[in-house]
């Protein structure tokens, strides 16, 4: 078998000055701007430690990465990445 990891976004949000996470459609501009997604193992094997990267298309100051403890078939884990600054243009990739 192969791993095999599905993102999905749960909500969006910000993140308010105690680090916790409020759920909101529509941040608000001078917010840190937040998203929560869950990555899912639907492979056939564990992923061993992983990684991962979020970036704001061309700000490389608002890239994040880090690494993830090992996930088995099946199993979730949910993230939240919160953007210090935020261009309302520019997409949000993950990879």
């Amino acid at each position: 078998g192969t791993t095999d990891l599905r993102t999905t976004i749960i909500q969006t949000g910000s993140v308010n000055a105690y680090g916790q996470f409020v759920a909101s459609t529509h941040p608000r501009i001078g917010e840190k701007v937040a998203v929560q997604f869950e990555v899912t193992n639907i492979g056939g094997v564990s992923t061993g430690i992983w990684s991962w990267r979020a970036d704001l298309s061309g700000a490389t100051y608002n890239t994040y990465t880090t690494t993830e403890n090992a996930l088995a078939p099946g199993q979730s884990t949910k993230i939240i990445v919160g953007f210090d600054t935020f261009n309302y243009v520019s997409p949000i990739r993950f990879s």
